[in-house]
């Protein structure tokens, strides 16, 4: 059994815009550097990190689970940083 001493945590702050695209990047850069430079183990994003908090651009980011450009980097990006 393999436990780990050390369980690093972080927590990112990032201010979403109406670029779905734009925040996805910006995301997928704070977990990278969250990772490579603090080796953490899990990282944690706003609640609306890929669209701003905005009923109407909310309701226009919204994303089937068959087909979401958000979980498709989520998980790819988990995998290659094996987090």
């Amino acid at each position: 059994m393999n436990i780990r001493k050390n369980f690093i945590l972080s927590l990112c702050q990032m201010k979403s815009t109406v670029n779905k695209e734009d925040n996805l990047k910006r995301a997928e850069e704070l977990i990278s550097s969250a990772v490579n430079l603090y080796k953490s183990n899990v990282v944690v994003l706003p609640e609306f990190f890929n669209s701003p908090y905005d009923k109407k651009q909310h309701s226009k980011d919204t994303e089937v689970e068959s087909d979401t450009q958000t979980l498709a980097m989520l998980k790819n990006l988990a995998r290659s940083l094996n987090i």
